[in-house]
């Protein structure tokens, strides 16, 4: 009796070890954008954030919980202790519809039964849609990052040669498009906007698969109406997809990934075994990999992880087979055949490795004594630049300034370089701390100084045109910088960034960490038949593996403050209702909901 008294106790308690972690990366992040990204451990600033950080996100975690908990027991559900007000089962009134209200509402849940169906898929992409078109018509000719530009370019380009940093298959793709519009109207604008129209519906439908989706997890009618209003109405979804960039063609399947990925583990496998389902959900695990460097990576994690899942061992190692001929189809098989009809040159090998490169610049900027002279003289080879001349181009917010410059062909190699990264992280903790806060501060904190608002800062940041593009566009056919919305899309973006609480939506870290932190929280704080299952916590954790994998390729990335790590954070946003339901559902509702 005694040792189940503690077993409960600790069962409460370390589960909280997730908001104070959170807490004190909050407070190392912060510190770092208030101090040109660099950490003073012996600063008592420091220790008065993390004072001010960790018991909020303790509070917060906590309170939440306690909502949803408590909501559900008002809602007289059998178990409140595993349900909350998400995981509500739709009943039958037991009475007539005799108030006004009550027929409104039975009329609404008529037409809109936001059950996952065909039908009810396609009303909610109608509405989607239709809450979309003035920001689409607003949008035209299109919104193009610079990435696209470039991968435009490429295309145009005479002799053809396309560079595989970004995905060769997105460069045909938006090349392709750009033909059909010079072919057609003399205009390769227009032909994008095509593009961009069809992945505009191609998002709304997977979206609202995802908002009627969850009713397979018993969430409540008005929890999937929500989901779907924040879709339709919530302005970065419509604006994210009036721009054209590889990650929103990666997007929507991405969405549809997750939710067929939920359906293995719901099913504990089965319906791999089904044709009509396994064939598609190749496509797509190739589709993400082709589209999107990291997109191969994210199945290969994800399906690694169901290697700890619920089913059958043979179903398991399947699953584990299939992430690595995803990860090999798309890094190697495909390229190799499209290198034999399109001149494809190899990305640069740093990209991989921009946060081991920005940590040893900043070391070997203020901790330069701790090298050898072996050390300096294989880094100058490594930044082709002395550390005088590294620290005038070292920028804490983006590790492009100094990663763009390196060069890893010459004497000093990857895997000479990597030693020399392993070596002093343990020599110099400090400035690699400082290297990793610099670089992730948009996804652990709130507001940033304001002489970064004009890279981005740490909202929500979204082109309103294609002013910031690949220098040499002029040369496309009937390329236009501006759009026909985007001076409003700008003052827009100025007046609801500056609404209390909804300024909170146009946060990075909301999405980029606070709320996925959550969902490992509420995981962890499950429990099964009256008492707590550490098994049931970890596979609920595994069950969100896709969008904990996405999280974590963020802070892992070159920036986090400037503009393009919008691009990066928003499948988390179109995902995280659907996380949400999954980690606050009960264990019963999980397997057996259909």
């Amino acid at each position: 009796m005694e040792s189940e008294k503690v077993e409960a106790t600790h069962a409460v308690t370390w589960q909280y070890a997730v908001p104070v972690m959170l807490g004190m990366m909050f407070a190392l992040c912060t510190y770092a954008a208030y101090h040109d990204g660099q950490i003073r451990f012996r600063s008592i600033g420091l220790y008065l954030l993390m004072l001010l950080f960790v018991p909020l996100m303790t509070i917060v975690f906590a309170g939440a919980r306690g909502l949803l908990q408590h909501s559900a027991t008002g809602r007289g559900t059998e178990n409140a202790s595993t349900q909350t007000m998400l995981d509500v089962t739709e009943r039958t009134p037991e009475r007539p519809a005799t108030h006004v209200a009550d027929t409104t509402s039975a009329g609404w849940r008529r037409l809109l039964r936001m059950r996952f169906a065909v039908p009810d898929i396609a009303i909610g992409t109608a509405v989607i849609v239709v809450c979309w078109l003035p920001y689409l018509a607003l949008s035209y000719p299109g919104a193009y990052w610079w990435d696209t530009t470039l991968q435009i370019a490429q295309f145009e380009s005479s002799p053809r040669v396309l560079w595989d940093q970004h995905p060769f298959m997105d460069s045909l793709l938006f090349g392709a498009f750009a033909e059909v519009g010079k072919l057609a109207w003399h205009d390769c604008q227009a032909g994008l906007f095509m593009l961009i129209v069809l992945q505009t519906v191609a998002a709304a439908a997977t979206l609202a698969a995802l908002a009627t989706y969850l009713w397979r997890y018993g969430v409540s009618w008005r929890a999937r109406i929500a989901c779907l209003l924040l879709f339709a109405l919530f302005p970065p979804f419509p604006r994210m997809f009036g721009t054209l960039v590889k990650d929103t063609v990666f997007m929507p399947m991405f969405v549809v990934f997750v939710i067929m990925f939920c359906e293995i583990v719901r099913t504990k496998a089965a319906v791999l075994r089904v044709p009509a389902f396994l064939m598609p959900f190749i496509l797509i695990c190739v589709g993400m990999g082709l589209s999107r460097k990291t997109g191969a990576l994210i199945v290969l994690g994800s399906m690694l992880l169901l290697a700890f899942a619920e089913m059958a061992v043979h179903m398991r190692a399947a699953c584990v087979m299939l992430g690595v001929a995803t990860l090999l189809v798309c890094s190697t098989v495909v390229p190799q055949a499209a290198s034999r009809i399109v001149d494809i040159r190899h990305g640069r090998p740093q990209e991989s490795l921009a946060l081991p490169i920005q940590q040893v610049a900043n070391a070997w900027i203020h901790e330069g004594d701790t090298f050898t002279d072996g050390e300096r003289a294989a880094l100058e080879a490594f930044y082709t630049k002395d550390a005088g001349a590294l620290a005038s181009a070292y920028r804490y917010t983006a590790a492009d300034p100094v990663k763009d410059r390196v060069n890893l062909h010459g004497s000093t190699g990857k895997r000479a370089f990597m030693m020399i990264w392993l070596k002093h992280a343990f020599l110099n903790p400090g400035p690699y701390a400082s290297a990793f806060a610099g670089l992730a501060a948009g996804w652990f904190s709130f507001p940033t100084p304001q002489d970064l608002n004009d890279v981005g800062g740490a909202d929500l940041g979204i082109p309103a045109d294609s002013v910031h593009r690949y220098e040499h566009m002029e040369t496309v056919v009937g390329w236009r910088d501006t759009t026909i919305g985007g001076s409003l899309f700008r003052h827009m973006d100025t007046v609801l960034g500056q609404i209390p609480v909804l300024n909170l939506l146009y946060c990075k870290a909301l999405w980029g960490s606070i709320l996925p932190s959550f969902c490992v929280f509420l995981a962890l704080c499950r429990r099964r038949d009256g008492g707590y299952s550490t098994v049931a916590r970890w596979r609920t954790v595994i069950w969100m593996s896709p969008m904990l994998v996405t999280a974590m390729t963020l802070y892992v990335g070159p920036t986090s403050l400037y503009q393009e790590a919008t691009r990066y954070v928003f499948p988390l946003l179109c995902v995280m209702p659907l996380a949400l339901a999954i980690a606050s559902a009960s264990d019963d509702r999980l397997y057996t909901a259909l």
